[in-house]
């Protein structure tokens, strides 16, 4: 029975991405977003598994009863055993799950490796455009320019001091002209080449930071939050939606961030696609 229970769990974490445990806390996956590790190692998104005490997500004792297809009466019984088994003092330990040592939960890496299906680390190859060579080549030909100037400015016999030195001014030819401003042109563009950088657009979701959320509805069953997300992706295929437990509703979110400015812009800026919209922010963040 222990083996069956700790069974569901896992395959309930790795589909619903969070499980209420009633009388110890809740278990969700969380998705980390993509990270440097070094200049040419890129780290994919990948996924951890959390601890809170809040009450998030489906009870394991509703998903008992709607798999093993018993009342609530016998779920909460089958429940109650098994977290005896699997409850030692302090520590929970689930088989294929992880260990919950008071607050700090410790993933297993059979779940690890199952909500991380080959995510490896991506190698970077960076590619130099051709005005960095043309940019070198003119640094190469200044300096030789300079370096000449210099040879023959100090090679000139010395003057006597009672001699009078006229300086004359220097008259560049209009072909000269023209390349020291070709050179600078190629210079400028290099710059602007070797300082761009490829805007990525970020799943607001992936972020590990979120304090405030714009939600355009509550419903009572995840399956009507999952039916009215199904809705705005077919209206607008652009949206990135989620929905997470508030009260005893499930809030659909179509934008969340730390910051509540940033919500509030978002909210007006889409407010003729989303005129019911409003930003919640949890108590503890306010």
């Amino acid at each position: 029975m222990v083996n069956e229970v700790s069974k569901l769990l896992f395959n309930a974490l790795i589909k619903r991405h969070v499980v209420y445990l009633p009388d110890v806390g809740t278990l969700r996956v969380v998705r980390h977003a993509a990270a440097m590790s070094s200049r040419n190692e890129l780290i994919p998104p990948h996924f951890k598994v959390e601890y809170t005490l809040d009450n998030l997500g489906k009870s394991l004792i509703d998903i008992i009863s709607e798999e093993v297809d018993v009342d609530s009466q016998r779920a909460e019984e089958i429940y109650t055993r098994w977290l005896d088994k699997v409850r030692e003092e302090r520590v929970v330990t689930i088989d294929r799950v992880g260990v919950l040592r008071d607050k700090s939960f410790e993933t297993d890496d059979t779940l690890l490796k199952s909500l991380n299906i080959a995510n490896e680390p991506l190698r970077i190859t960076r590619k130099y455009s051709k005005a960095s060579l043309y940019v070198a080549i003119a640094l190469v030909f200044i300096c030789a320019i300079c370096g000449g100037g210099w040879w023959y400015l100090n090679s000139k016999p010395t003057v006597a001091p009672a001699e009078v030195v006229v300086e004359s001014a220097v008259v560049i030819p209009e072909p000269e002209l023209a390349l020291v401003a070709e050179v600078e042109q190629i210079e400028e563009e290099a710059v602007e080449a070797v300082d761009a950088i490829e805007e990525v657009v970020v799943d607001w979701r992936i972020r590990d930071d979120l304090r405030h959320w714009v939600v355009v509805g509550s419903y009572s069953t995840t399956e009507n939050a999952e039916r009215a997300i199904s809705d705005i992706l077919k209206r607008f295929p652009e949206s990135q939606c989620d929905y997470f437990k508030l009260g005893s509703m499930y809030a659909v979110a179509i934008f969340g961030s730390a910051d509540i400015e940033e919500c509030q812009e978002f909210k007006e800026t889409n407010s003729n696609n989303f005129p019911q919209s409003w930003v919640y922010t949890p108590k503890r963040f306010r």
